[in-house]
């Protein structure tokens, strides 16, 4: 089957109001969600809790261009926001039940070291102090010295030996077109 000769037609010539309606916003956005769904609620969940929107998209068999597309919706977007208070507060507990559990022990080892210090031996108080000095920004530290040699002046003469010499140098050369 031959193909015919594509063939275009000037209809009119372009305007500056045809340039200006290029930069307006011509509805090509998505319908915003009527109801939330599983996946919705899903995907929600997994972007809230700091997955990158490829591996989201991955995990709730989305495309990377609809999860996009999602994130600009607003009731997605608020329940992201629903989410990630979630994802915060489980958070911001499991690290005041750490506190609490930290604290507890200190007064427990406190307790002990007050009403029988015998008990401890040196490497047992030894460790503490070294915890608690680390714990406070009095631990030990370490100083490195270290000596680099870049030996620029060796590379700067091999670059020197390697460099082409100036043209009126050049006492004979050919010019081979192929």
């Amino acid at each position: 089957m031959a193909q015919e000769p594509l063939i275009a037609v000037l209809g009119r010539p372009l305007t500056e109001d045809d340039l200006s309606s290029l930069a307006t916003n011509r509805g090509t956005r998505a319908p915003s969600l009527h109801r939330l769904t599983h996946r919705h609620h899903r995907l929600a969940r997994t972007l809230a809790e700091g997955t990158s929107v490829s591996e989201a998209a991955i995990i709730c068999s989305y495309s990377i261009s609809r999860v996009s597309i999602l994130q600009e919706d607003p009731a997605f977007k608020e329940l992201v926001i629903f989410y990630r208070k979630q994802v915060e507060a489980a958070f911001i507990g499991l690290q005041e039940r750490l506190a609490g559990l930290a604290e507890t022990a200190a007064d427990i080892i406190q307790d002990r070291l007050e009403d029988d210090p015998d008990q401890f031996d040196n490497d047992d108080l030894r460790k503490l102090v070294v915890l608690g000095a680390d714990r406070t920004g009095h631990g030990p530290s370490t100083t490195t010295n270290q000596n680099v040699t870049v030996g620029f002046a060796a590379r700067l003469e091999a670059a020197r030996a390697r460099r082409i010499p100036p043209p009126s140098q050049i006492l004979d050369a050919e010019i081979i077109n192929e």
